[in-house]
């Protein structure tokens, strides 16, 4: 008992082992890391392309009501960039800092919630295709009805 007591008055005076790390003192990240990615619910529509590129299936999206869940598992995220290189609205981007350091796990966790528009035929929830529509015809141009319907709508005659 005694060796244990002795052990731990010696620790009580000894300087703390972990260093603290300030941005300045991060080594050079290499040229072709990727880095974590960082979505932008604001220029997302839910198309989904970006949860079927996802070669470690950390994308989840899924409908609720008039919203649709994004959800990404950053601790399960592998870098490899292929939902950005994907994502027809940029909104998937790399983040500025390579370094993605957390205490709590649920840091890793991006949960946003996307709002959907009607089908202009049937009132059936759908991704809002204006910025696909901006990218295609220009800003300012209107939004082509076909964009503004459901599959099942724009196949009826």
């Amino acid at each position: 008992m005694l060796p244990l007591i002795r052990i731990l008055i010696e620790n009580i005076f000894k300087p703390p082992i972990t260093e603290e790390i300030s941005a300045a003192n991060l080594p050079e990240h290499p040229g072709g890391f990727h880095g974590y990615p960082e979505h932008d619910p604001s220029r997302c529509i839910a198309c989904g392309i970006c949860q079927y590129f996802c070669p470690a299936k950390v994308i989840k999206i899924s409908q609720i009501d008039d919203k649709m869940n994004y959800h990404m598992d950053l601790d399960q995220c592998t870098c490899c960039g292929q939902c950005i290189d994907y994502c027809p609205t940029n909104a998937i981007k790399h983040r500025p800092n390579p370094y993605f350091v957390a205490t709590n796990l649920d840091d890793f966790k991006v949960d946003h919630q996307i709002k959907l528009i009607k089908c202009a035929k049937c009132g059936a929830f759908i991704p809002d295709m204006t910025l696909i529509a901006h990218k295609l015809f220009g800003e300012g141009k209107p939004v082509p009805k076909h964009l503004t319907m459901c599959p099942k709508c724009k196949r009826k005659p």
